[in-house]
């Protein structure tokens, strides 16, 4: 679109930017969710693991 007013031209770019950086915002929390995601699976492996090790302690005594 174009415009010939000089600030209206410059609000348009701005809009254009923060829409950007929104959207980058967004991607990095999805990888942050997804990191996050990883971690607390990996910690029920753990603790299912400890669990079983446990069991067997409490079966064997």
């Amino acid at each position: 679109m174009t415009c010939k007013c000089g600030e209206l031209s410059a609000d348009l770019e701005g809009v254009k930017l923060e829409q950007v950086i929104s959207q980058n915002d967004i991607k990095v929390n999805n990888h942050n969710v997804g990191m996050l995601n990883d971690v607390v699976s990996n910690l029920k492996k753990e603790v299912y693991a400890m669990r079983e090790k446990l069991d067997k302690h409490v079966d064997s005594q």
